[in-house]
């Protein structure tokens, strides 16, 4: 068993004959040859081998667009019902409908619901995916067979460049599908659903009780403002200041 020094000094061995070796083989010039004897000899330091531990260190973390986190229904019985509700007002044609599965319906409920409201759904996946009881992934299955598989709907993608992509606009183009939508009263049924499924920000965000400071600023009568001081260029800072 050889000790470290003695391995040391043995790859120093084989270092310095595979130098002759490539010296031998093909001649460096002039100005390097003192170099190479000060390197073995010593007189020229050299600089220590780095540790591991640096050459291994993590590179700075770039930036990165944060994707939404997958999102769980916190009453997993209350989606199953849902999404079975959804399914069950039949949304498509029997033709179509074979082709999907209760899930893939209640998606394409949302989107049917959407386009008779507004004229296209420009709901994210995530927004599909609560409304509809599913997850993300059968939102994206089925908006795929959809558009590809049946030519059912166009999907417009928007891109941007380093940025958050916008939601995807999605159009019915499929004349059997938008025959039947238009028979009975979905049209009134779909409006009122969207309106039932979009919350009342005012109420989520208790702004009725904790209104926002501008608007307390501006219905508090503890400053008032002088209408009757006609605005000129020698009063325009005062009159910036009452307003504050």
């Amino acid at each position: 068993m050889r000790t470290a020094a003695q391995l040391q000094l043995h790859w120093r061995e084989q270092a310095a004959a595979s130098l002759a070796a490539s010296i031998a083989s093909k001649p460096l010039p002039a100005y390097q040859l003192p170099l190479i004897e000060g390197y073995e000899t010593g007189e020229i330091p050299t600089l220590p081998a780095r540790s591991l531990a640096a050459v291994s260190a993590p590179l700075a973390r770039r930036y990165c667009i944060q994707r939404s986190p997958e999102q769980r229904s916190p009453d997993r019985q209350a989606s199953i019902a849902r999404r079975r509700q959804h399914a069950a007002t039949a949304p498509l044609p029997p033709s179509l409908a074979t082709k999907f599965t209760t899930g893939e319906i209640a998606v394409l409920k949302i989107i049917a619901d959407e386009w008779l409201a507004h004229g296209a759904c420009d709901l994210s996946q995530n927004e599909i995916g609560a409304r509809a009881g599913v997850v993300k992934s059968v939102v994206k299955r089925a908006i795929f067979f959809a558009e590809n598989d049946h030519s059912m709907i166009t999907v417009q993608r928007r891109p941007r460049s380093g940025r958050k992509h916008l939601t995807n606009i999605i159009r019915i183009i499929r004349a059997e599908w938008r025959d039947w939508l238009s028979k009975g009263h979905r049209r009134a049924y779909a409006i009122a659903a969207c309106d039932r499924a979009k919350p009342i920000f005012a109420e989520a965000r208790g702004a009725e009780k904790n209104p926002p400071r501008v608007q307390v600023l501006r219905n508090s009568n503890s400053d008032p403002v002088d209408k009757t001081v006609k605005k000129g260029k020698s009063d325009r800072r005062w009159s910036r200041r009452t307003l504050f």
